[in-house]
């Protein structure tokens, strides 16, 4: 018992370490595919931005997988990790306060954990705002021809899947907020439609879910 206790203090310790250091001490070198879910269709011209008195687009998943990389020398290949976002308004606007619930990849170590937590917090804080709760979860990001499908966790009705992800221009970096991932980093990325996506999180208190619509994001990333 107590060698397991030490076991546990120990890998507590390294974990608030890792998510302590100064965000200039941490060196990161992660890459991987992106994918993102809007509760509303992306306006890619101004002309689709849906009118719904200002409740449209106040949250979101998104989840990234690790192709290769590691954070201050831990290594996260294959690992995943999902953020459900909500916002007090469009998640488009920068005036928008956001919590976030990480779902992180059970098959993940204590370290490894920390390191994608920490990843998070030093590269997409401003999209993530207050994260009130870390979860380790069975998470699938799944890619297959034209279909990527995500879950995270049991029961908690998280998911996303899109079709076509080759289609649809590439976002331009000009492109207005509200037509760009929430994630930074994010390159090649494209708007496709999504042919199921929503999620239902009570540490947020928010549900709900989208049919056949234009409003994911697929692409790479790099931190």
């Amino acid at each position: 018992m107590k060698n397991w206790a030490l076991v546990v203090a120990l890998a507590a310790a390294a974990a608030f370490e890792l998510l302590a250091a100064p965000v200039s001490a941490i060196d990161i070198d992660v890459a991987g595919e992106y994918v993102e879910a809007r509760s509303a269709v992306v306006p890619v011209v101004l002309q689709t931005v849906e009118k719904t008195g200002g409740t449209a687009g106040r949250e979101a998943v998104l989840a990234w997988k690790m192709d290769s990389g590691r954070v201050d020398g831990v290594r996260v290949d294959g690992l995943v990790v999902v953020a459900v976002v909500a916002g007090s308004d469009d998640l488009a606007e920068a005036k928008s306060a956001r919590r976030s619930v990480l779902y992180v990849d059970e098959k993940a170590s204590a370290k490894q954990e920390a390191a994608l937590v920490t990843m998070l917090r030093t590269k997409v804080s401003a999209a993530l705002g207050t994260i009130v709760a870390v979860k380790r979860a069975p998470v699938l990001f799944e890619t297959t021809n034209k279909t990527i499908t995500v879950s995270a966790g049991e029961g908690t009705k998280l998911s996303v899947m899109a079709a076509g992800c080759s289609g649809g221009p590439c976002v331009k970096s000009s492109a207005p907020a509200a037509s760009r991932p929430l994630s930074s980093g994010v390159c090649e990325a494209r708007v496709v439609q999504g042919t199921a996506s929503g999620c239902k999180e009570s540490a947020l208190g928010v549900a709900w879910t989208r049919g056949v619509s234009k409003n994911v994001f697929v692409g790479t990333f790099t931190f």
